[in-house]
């Protein structure tokens, strides 16, 4: 999504200035499959934070240009989840954290281990997504 948004790779994360599921969520609107690109996105969303994948930044996320100019959102790639190395010598889970926040009621929630369903059901609220559509 950073080529999309003419971003350079530097900005690949929110916290960096990158764009975040909102940004992402509103682009997709214009998909050619609008209503199947935001599931996957969300559904995407809470995938990553059950695995741990704290990689799902804005260069991982792409989409097809079609003829006629139309776009839609590629498959999800490069998706690695940092539960195999958590304790002992390895990472701990306050380390972890999603590349892009979700709502919460002061600011947005990124560390996987202070996330809950309701901080999907409140950004999917916020997104005015179907919280019915929420995985």
């Amino acid at each position: 999504m950073c080529q999309t948004f003419g971003l350079p790779s530097s900005v690949k994360y929110e916290s960096d200035g990158g764009p975040g599921i909102a940004r992402i969520m509103a682009f997709l609107m214009g998909s050619s499959e609008a209503l199947r690109d935001r599931y996957d996105f969300m559904k995407f969303q809470v995938f990553q934070w059950l695995i741990g994948a704290t990689d799902g930044h804005a260069k991982n996320f792409s989409v097809f240009i079609q003829a006629g100019g139309s776009y839609r959102l590629t498959p999800f790639y490069d998706i690695i989840s940092a539960f195999p190395v958590l304790g002992g010598t390895g990472i701990h889970i306050s380390d972890l954290k999603l590349a892009m926040g979700l709502n919460a009621s002061k600011g947005k929630k990124t560390a996987i281990d202070k996330i809950y369903p309701r901080h999907f059901l409140a950004t999917a609220k916020v997104l005015r997504f179907p919280e019915v559509q929420m995985p």
